[in-house]
C-alpha cells in the first residue's frame, strides 16, 4: 500500500442525446494521478479513454486524457484498470438520459448498443461480442421487472475494455519416455487457476487424461518467453501457445504411429493417452520407445503466438456487464448490495468453475471500490496504510445473491474459441452498483460511496444536511 496503488482520477464527461433517447455524442476529459513515477500510467490512461467511449452507436466522440505526476506513491495497473475508472460515470449519464426521455434504462441501452461487428473506435478491432444478448440475460437474472423494496435501487451497466495486451507468447510441451506430458509456459500462477487451465488445454488437444499433464513453474532461464501475466490474456494468448505446442506433439505421435503401422498419420487418432487405428493401438510411452529404439528420449513440441490472425488490436474486447440491487439506510447513509449479477462472456469456458470464481472475486473487489476503499493522504503522506484503517469487504458485506451468467459463443481468439475473464465483471459491477445507488435517489458524483458521503448527499437532496 505504501509502494503501489490504483490511479485516482478526476473526470469531466458530457453525453448528448435526442429527445427519443437516441445517444448522439460523448466528450470526456480525464486526469489520472500516476504519482511520482509513470510506470504503466500512460497505458492506464489510454485504456480509460477507450472505456470512456462505451459500446454505443455514437455520431461523434472526443476523449482526452492526461497522466499527471504528483508527489505521492506511484500508481500501477490493477484489475479492470481504465474501465473500472470511467464506466460508472458514463453509465450514470446513460441512465440520466433514460430518466429524462422516459425510456426504460435497459430498453434504451438495447436500442443504442453497437451490434457484433460494428465499430468500437477507429482503427481497432470491431465488436466481437453479442452485447444485446448479454444485456438481456443479465437483466433477466437480476429480476429487472420485479418490484423493488422500500429504499432500494436497481442498476445495470454495459461497457468494454481491451483484452489480451501484447499477443506474444511461447510455450513448450514435452512427451517423456513414460508418456507423461510436461508443459512449459511463462504465465505466472497467482491463484487464478492458470496452470489448471493450461493442463486442461494440453490434455484436450492430445487426447490425454488430466492426471498425465504437469505444468512446470516459470523459470526465465528455461521457460519460453511470455510477454506478461495480465490483461486477461493467459488463457487466450498463452493458452493458444500451449494448444499449438500440444498440437505439435500430437502430430509427431501420429506420424510415429502411422509409420509403425504403415498408414497415413491423418488416419491415426489420439484418445485416453493412446494412439489408435482400427484394431491397432499404442500408448504414448510405446510410441516414444519405438521412435528412439530404447526406453528413453522425449518428443518436444513448440507453440508460438506473435500476433493476432488479422493483425488487429486489441486481441479481444472484454465485456464489462453487470446488474445490481442495493438497499440504502437513509438514517446512516450505509449502502448494502442485495443482489448482483455479472456476465462472463468467455467464448468458451475451459473451466466453468474457475470462470465463476474469477467473476465472484472481481465482484467482491468491486464492492470494496464502490463502497469502502479509499486511500487518505495528508501532506503527501498516506495515513491509512493498514487494514485497521483501510476497509476491504468482509463476509458481512457480501450480497445475499451473487450470480455469474456464463455465456459461451465460441467467438474468442483463444483455444477452442476462448476469451479472457475476470476483469470485465469488476468494472461492470462497480458501474452497476453506482447506477443502483443513483436509482435509489442519491446523486453521487464520487466513489467510494461511503456512509458519510451518502448521508451528506441525501441531506443535500432533502435540505436537512449542509
Amino acid at each position: 500500500m505504501l509502494t503501489s496503488r490504483r490511479h485516482d482520477m478526476v473526470c469531466h464527461m458530457r453525453t448528448a442525446a435526442a429527445a427519443d433517447g437516441t445517444l448522439l455524442a460523448r466528450a470526456a476529459s480525464l486526469h489520472m494521478n500516476t504519482g511520482a513515477y509513470a510506470d504503466n500510467g500512460p497505458r492506464v490512461t489510454f485504456t480509460a479513454l477507450e472505456a470512456a467511449c462505451s459500446p454505443y452507436k455514437w455520431d461523434a466522440l472526443r476523449c482526452d486524457g492526461s497522466t499527471v505526476y504528483t508527489n505521492t506513491s506511484p500508481a500501477g495497473s490493477y484489475r479492470g484498470f481504465g474501465a473500472a475508472h470511467v464506466q460508472w460515470i458514463g453509465e450514470l449519464q446513460v441512465d440520466e438520459v433514460a430518466r429524462r426521455t422516459g425510456v426504460d434504462r435497459v430498453e434504451l441501452r438495447l436500442r443504442n448498443l453497437e451490434q457484433r461487428g460494428g465499430p468500437v473506435r477507429p482503427g481497432a478491432r470491431p465488436l466481437d461480442a453479442d452485447l444485446i444478448g448479454d444485456l438481456e440475460r443479465v437483466a433477466a437474472a437480476i429480476g429487472w421487472e420485479e418490484h423493488l423494496g422500500e429504499n432500494e435501487g436497481i442498476g445495470v451497466a454495459v461497457g468494454l475494455m481491451p483484452g489480451g495486451a501484447r499477443p506474444v507468447s511461447s510455450a513448450e510441451l514435452r512427451c517423456d519416455a513414460d508418456g507423461m506430458l510436461t508443459v512449459r509456459v511463462g504465465t505466472t500462477e497467482m491463484g487464478q487457476g492458470a496452470h489448471t487451465v493450461m493442463a486442461q488445454i494440453a490434455a484436450e488437444e492430445l487426447g490425454a487424461s488430466l492426471d498425465r499433464v504437469r505444468v512446470g513453474a516459470p523459470d526465465t532461464s528455461a521457460t519460453p518467453y511470455d510477454s506478461s501475466t495480465g490483461a486477461s490474456r493467459s488463457t487466450t494468448v498463452a493458452g493458444k501457445a500451449v494448444q499449438l505446442a500440444a498440437a505439435d506433439v500430437a502430430a509427431q505421435l501420429k506420424r510415429i504411429a502411422g509409420g509403425l503401422w504403415g498408414v497415413h498419420s491423418d488416419d491415426v487418432r489420439l484418445a485416453d493417452g493412446v494412439a489408435l487405428h482400427e484394431e491397432q493401438e499404442a500408448t504414448f510411452a510405446q510410441l516414444v520407445h519405438s521412435h528412439f529404439g530404447f526406453a528413453g528420449g522425449e518428443l518436444v513440441g513448440r507453440g508460438e503466438v506473435t500476433s493476432t490472425p488479422d493483425g488487429l488490436l486489441p486481441v479481444f474486447w472484454e465485456v464489462c456487464l453487470a446488474a445490481a440491487v442495493v438497499a440504502v439506510d437513509r438514517d446512516t447513509g450505509e449502502i448494502r448490495v442485495r443482489r448482483i449479477a455479472t456476465v462472463a462472456d468467455v467464448g468458451r469456458a475451459i473451466n466453468p468453475q474457475l470462470v465463476e470464481l474469477q467473476d465472484e472475486g472481481a465482484t467482491v473487489q468491486a464492492i470494496g471500490l464502490a463502497l469502502y476503499e479509499q486511500l487518505e493522504w495528508r501532506d503527501g503522506m498516506l495515513v491509512n496504510d493498514t487494514l485497521l484503517d483501510y476497509h476491504v469487504p468482509t463476509t458481512e458485506n457480501l450480497p445475499e445473491e451473487l450470480l455469474c451468467v456464463l455465456i459461451e459463443n465460441a467467438d474468442g481468439p483463444g483455444p477452442f474459441g476462448a476469451k479472457g475473464v475476470g476483469e470485465g465483471a469488476h468494472a461492470g459491477a462497480i458501474a452497476a452498483i453506482a447506477c443502483a445507488i443513483a436509482d435509489a435517489g442519491i446523486p453521487l458524483d464520487e466513489l467510494p460511496a461511503t456512509p458519510e458521503r451518502v448521508w451528506r448527499w441525501l441531506g443535500a437532496v432533502t435540505g436537512e444536511v449542509g
